[in-house]
């Protein structure tokens, strides 16, 4: 009788999650997290735009104390957000999404929407699920 219950719950467990799901599971979470960290440098870009302060500084090298209002608000964000901090840490250079080109091209989507918006066309779903083209809250860590 008791190996049948060990089986049981054997068969109960995650252990037997399939391959396939636990990918899809990892994905899905992927997805989530990049789309988080996308919407938090629209919100910094937003917020330096609006305020009318310069993105970037004269030194952005790794470890500058003033990297420019850009990445030090990341920077910010990051010791308050664990997906934030995970990015600009561990993930490459190339992924962080952080450099002078990606900033002006995310800047030219969010100019792009605000003309859309006054001249009363549709915004793409694929940027409204990001952060952008939407009117968001204020920042809020993840719980």
């Amino acid at each position: 009788m008791q190996a049948y219950i060990a089986w049981k719950d054997f068969l109960n467990n995650d252990a037997l999650k399939s391959v396939l799901s636990m990918l899809t599971d990892d994905r899905t979470r992927q997805i989530k997290d990049n789309r988080r960290y996308i919407g938090v440098l629209v919100d910094v870009l937003k917020f330096t735009c609006t305020h009318r302060l310069a993105q970037r500084g004269h030194d952005e090298s790794e470890g500058n104390c003033n990297a420019g209002n850009f990445l030090d608000l990341l920077q910010l964000i990051g010791r308050h957000d664990e997906t934030v901090a995970q990015r600009l840490v561990v993930v490459p250079q190339n992924a962080k999404y952080t450099s002078n080109e990606i900033q002006n091209e995310l800047i030219g989507v969010m100019a792009k929407l605000v003309q859309n918006t006054i001249a009363g066309g549709e915004l793409d779903p694929h940027l409204t699920q990001c952060g952008l083209g939407r009117n968001l809250p204020p920042y809020q860590a993840a719980s």
